[in-house]
Parts: C-alpha cells; sequence; structure tokens
C-alpha cells in the first residue's frame, strides 16, 4: 500500500518507510496531508485514489509520528464504521499490509484533499468518520458516494498489483561564483545515500582533493559533517550531525536546498537543488546527469582569485600570462566532462 504524503506530512513519517519503491494499484494508493484542527491538536486526512473514500484521525501530539500500523489501524476503523464485510476488511488490510510513503502531492490531489478538511471542520470532526464518507463527490468526472464505491471495491478482493520502481531524487548542484561564470553538475541519486557519500560524489564531480575541512548546512542552524573529538577554534565540531549516519532523503525532507561547504580558507560554497523525486525501473545508482563549467584549481584563493586566473588565461597577451599558466596548466583539464565523472563515480559506488 502507497501513501502519496504532502511535503508537510512527509517530515512526520518516521524510518526506512518513507522508501517508496513501487507503483501501486489505484485501490492501494492513497493521498495524505496533514493539518492543524481547532483545538491546535495535529490531524491527517488520507483519501484513496480509486474510490476517493476519506479518512480522518488524529495524530499523537506527544510523539508526532505516522508510521504503518496507525494507517492500517484507521483504515480498518473507518471500514468497520461504514458497516463493510470483515472478510473483506481483513482481506484488503493482508494484501496491503506493507505500507510505504512517498513524497508526492500535485495540486488537483490537494484541491481534494483540502476540500475534505474544511468539510471536516464543518461537521465536526466527531461525525467525520461516519459522515464524511456518504457524502456525494465527483471521482473520475462522475458524481458518486466514496463509501458505496469502496465496498463494491472490497467486495471484488482485487490483488495489490504493483510495478516494481525505484525511487530516485534529482539534485543540481551550482558552484557559488562571481557573475559571469557557471560551474554546476547534477546528478540522479538513491535516497539511501549517506552524506559522506554525498560529499565523496561532490568531491569527484567538481574535481576536488578532499584536502580540506567540509560540512553540510541545512537552514540557518543544522549542520552534518564528519564527526572528530578535537575543537578548532571557534569551529565546534561537536555540534555537527554525524554525516556516515545522515541520509539524504532526510535531508530532503528538511528544505528544498541546502548548502555544502569545502574548505574553509578558499571557502568553495556549493548551493543544492533538489528537484522532485521520481521513480525509475532501473536499480539506482550515483549516476551524473549533466554539467558545465571549469572547476577551480585546489588552493587558488577562493572565488575571485579563481575569476581572477580565468580571465588571465583568456588572455596571452597579459604580463601575469605565464606565471598564472605555470602554476594552474590551463583550465582544459578541469572542464566538464561527464564520461569521465560517471566512470569515477561507477568505481567508487
Amino acid at each position: 500500500m502507497l501513501i502519496n504524503c504532502t511535503r508537510k506530512m512527509y517530515r512526520y513519517v518516521g524510518g526506512s518507510e518513507q522508501i517508496a519503491s513501487d507503483e501501486y494499484d489505484s485501490l492501494f494508493t492513497w493521498s495524505g496531508e496533514l493539518f492543524y484542527g481547532d483545538n491546535a491538536n495535529p490531524y491527517v486526512m488520507i483519501r484513496n485514489l480509486a474510490t476517493g473514500f476519506p479518512i480522518l484521525f488524529q495524530v499523537s501530539r506527544k510523539t508526532f509520528a505516522i508510521d504503518s500500523e496507525q494507517i492500517l489501524s484507521e483504515i480498518r476503523k473507518a471500514f468497520l464504521a461504514q458497516g463493510y464485510d470483515n472478510d473483506a476488511i481483513e482481506a484488503y488490510l493482508k494484501e496491503g499490509e506493507a505500507v510505504r510513503f512517498a513524497q508526492k502531492s500535485d495540486q488537483t490531489v490537494k484541491k481534494k484533499l483540502d476540500a475534505l478538511i474544511d468539510s471536516a471542520y464543518k461537521l465536526g470532526f466527531d461525525k467525520v468518520l461516519s459522515m464524511l464518507p456518504n457524502q456525494e463527490t465527483t471521482q473520475n468526472r462522475k458524481k458518486i458516494v466514496s463509501a458505496d464505491l469502496m465496498k463494491e471495491a472490497l467486495g471484488q478482493q482485487r490483488p495489490e498489483i504493483t510495478l516494481k520502481r525505484n525511487l530516485v531524487i534529482p539534485v543540481k548542484v551550482t558552484l557559488q561564483l562571481p557573475p559571469g561564470y557557471k560551474v554546476w553538475r547534477s546528478f540522479l541519486l538513491p535516497p539511501t545515500l549517506t552524506m559522506y557519500e554525498l560529499h565523496r560524489v561532490l568531491q569527484i564531480a567538481f574535481a576536488w582533493d578532499d584536502d580540506h575541512m567540509h560540512e553540510f548546512r541545512v537552514g540557518k542552524h543544522i549542520r552534518i559533517g564528519k564527526k572528530i573529538d578535537e575543537q578548532f577554534g571557534w569551529f565546534d565540531r561537536d555540534e555537527l550531525y554525524d554525516e556516515s549516519e545522515v541520509q539524504l532523503q532526510q535531508v530532503v525532507g528538511l528544505a528544498p536546498s541546502f548548502t555544502y561547504i569545502y574548505d574553509f580558507g578558499d571557502y568553495w560554497a556549493h548551493t543544492i537543488k533538489v528537484g522532485k523525486p521520481m521513480f525509475i525501473p532501473e536499480e539506482p545508482v550515483v549516476v551524473c546527469t549533466g554539467g558545465e563549467g571549469a572547476s577551480p584549481w585546489e588552493d587558488c584563493g577562493g572565488a575571485y582569485r579563481y575569476q581572477w586566473m580565468m580571465e588571465i588565461l583568456e588572455d596571452p597577451e597579459d604580463s601575469e600570462y605565464e606565471s598564472v599558466m605555470d602554476w594552474t596548466g590551463g583550465y582544459e583539464d578541469r572542464e566538464f566532462d561527464q564520461l569521465y565523472i560517471n566512470a569515477r563515480l561507477l568505481k567508487e559506488f
């Protein structure tokens, strides 16, 4: 069974259940939204893709977590409230007991969920379980009563037909440079990639030598990097989350973009923009999908020193040309080479 969550709801789904790796029959697919009631308690509204059947339930304010066990329990409770055949209910739940969660919610689906939430406010939350599924609604451009349609579907006892798909996360990583210079690389990445492994991906893709310190920054307060015992002046490494224990999918759930800093002297800042997660039939691997621009040289002095060197190398008549060429060796070897990057990524991952 698959629960397609809005971004807000997806943040409260726990553990590996977040990794959705199949496409499911519409009867076993639900859309979900998290919101707050008048009493400030958190609630979840889920809606079945095949029948439009809605279910509202409250999330514990203490744990504030959503898991597969609760989803199955709330579905059973809602079906029993409609008086459905117990054997049909148990057959449905047994078939779809492997609940998985994915972050996916288009505007059409979200509007339908928002309309159901508005109805819950009008009816009163205590009446929703029995009344809301029996209201007339539009499903596949037809006027239906979702409770009746779900009863009919349960009677068919359809198997949970799934098509194997693997989730990948597209990211575009752009080096922060002065205007006029574009250096970026894009990737498809497995959601279970650790942040240490992402660090290695970026080292390869931008031709860094991994000779300096680094860290990831998510928002204003979250830092992820290499955990070591020693402190470096103002730079307290004990504040960091361990990059070997944090997965990409956990970070993606927190922000649509984040930053990777390499070399706190030259201060190379990379903006990592996360695309919409997608399904592919192949087993997910780390792969570079595109890029542009020559990577800076290690220890060259930072973004503006890179700009100065690039300008010098574009003008052989410049008095500094020979010395800059001797130090850098030119920038041709630093240009984006997708085949070479993927060959190195394949070897390491």
